[in-house]
């Protein structure tokens, strides 16, 4: 009877992974897409201009298609109003700053409203190396993000950053 019981509890449990893993909530999803956009910004060392080229286009295709930028500094703010084909320039620049870049989020809040709308507010850890025989450094910024519902998931359309991230 006991092993009954430890069966039917392990199948269950195993049919309660399986239903979260292929049928995850909206937040989840955007979870995912975030993890997904930080291995796509991530550089390796050794990284070619062809992968660099695949990976932008990728993050590209994650944006609206028109999308804000703001970055809020202390006392002011400025908006840049791009095309998601404007974007490929600034993510190329950013990410060449770098020999190698590892990004990650943390603390991350996903509030999704009744319009089908989502905000995310999260921690943007950057670990970097500018050269090759360089220590490595960490920084940490909150961005904000503002999402809407595309054909293929969730589409950034504004993206608040700090002045750090616009070098």
């Amino acid at each position: 009877m006991v092993k009954k019981l430890i069966i039917a509890l392990v199948l269950a449990l195993a049919a309660s992974l399986a239903w979260h893993w292929f049928f995850p909530s909206e937040e989840e999803k955007i979870r995912r897409q975030f993890r997904e956009m930080a291995k796509l910004t991530s550089k390796e060392a050794d990284e070619s201009g062809l992968e660099m080229a695949l990976k932008v286009r990728q993050l590209q295709e994650q944006l609206a298609p028109d999308v804000t930028i703001i970055v809020a500094e202390a006392e002011e703010e400025r908006r840049y109003e791009l095309k998601r084909t404007e974007t490929g320039r600034p993510l190329i620049a950013f990410r060449n700053g770098f020999s190698s870049l590892r990004v990650s989020f943390h603390d991350m809040e996903v509030t999704i409203t009744g319009q089908q709308q989502a905000q995310v507010s999260a921690t943007l850890l950057l670990q970097t190396r500018l050269s090759a025989g360089e220590e490595p450094g960490s920084e940490a910024h909150l961005i904000n993000c503002h999402l809407s519902p595309g054909a293929e998931g969730w589409l950034m359309e504004r993206l608040t950053l700090p002045p750090a991230l616009t070098r």
